[in-house]
């Protein structure tokens, strides 16, 4: 089996932190990309390769619902997206 290739999207650093970590204990996860932002996650995206993304829902600006749904958008792409508090 193939290693994951993760994104975790949250603006508050504890909470992206601990979701990394726990995320790197699997070992079904090869790869943990982070980013504080919808707009930051939005252009690692763009690159590719990624997953399954984590995000966070309440963020400033674009939320995570809405980075869910333009995601939602281009599911050809085989990733899966999980929004939490």
């Amino acid at each position: 089996m193939t290693a994951l290739t993760v994104l975790v999207v949250d603006d508050e650093q504890p909470a992206l932190d601990e979701l990394a970590f726990l995320l790197g204990r699997d070992d079904r996860v090869g790869t943990i990309m982070t980013c504080d932002s919808a707009p930051e996650a939005l252009r690692v995206l763009r690159d590719g390769g990624v997953d399954a993304v984590f995000l966070d829902i309440e963020m400033p600006g674009l939320n995570g619902l809405e980075l869910a749904s333009v995601l939602g958008r281009f599911r050809g792409q085989g990733r899966h997206v999980s929004a939490a508090r």
